[in-house]
């Protein structure tokens, strides 16, 4: 949300801290959270979580499309369309398979998703940075 009403400021830890740094906290902000979400009985600490984990999510379309126009030999607009399009099947698919998790197994389960899913972004932050010259991340 503070990203919407100030976007001067979304911008600054990208262009501090460059792309991979920030989508290593966007994974801990995802999978922390929630990771303690899961812990708990208590609707305000699993409300807190979700919204830490969607403040997590926000920063990294914008850094997904940045890094796809860095990749050399396919045009851009076939970059940022590919990227544009496994967003778009993310947001339409994980609610439901949390949902469906939630349905056969628990909604610990389901929710446990959404952490693993912060892990992997941690892990794979470094490759945001592929194709940009060294030392202009």
């Amino acid at each position: 949300m503070l990203d919407a009403a100030l976007p001067g400021v979304a911008g600054v830890p990208l262009r501090r801290f460059g792309r991979a740094t920030v989508a290593r906290g966007s994974g801990l902000l995802i999978a922390v959270p929630m990771a303690c979400a899961l812990l708990t009985h208590f609707a305000v600490a699993v409300i807190n979580a979700f919204a830490c984990a969607g403040h997590g999510a926000a920063g990294l379309f914008p850094a997904a499309v940045h890094a796809a126009g860095n990749i050399p030999g396919i045009r851009i607009s076939d970059r940022v369309a590919v990227v544009s399009w496994l967003a778009r099947a993310g947001f339409l698919a994980a609610p439901p398979l949390v949902g469906l998790l939630g349905d056969r197994v628990s909604l610990r389960a389901g929710v446990s998703v959404v952490v693993v899913a912060g892990l992997m972004v941690l892990v794979l932050a470094k490759s945001l940075t592929r194709g940009v010259p060294d030392g202009a991340e």
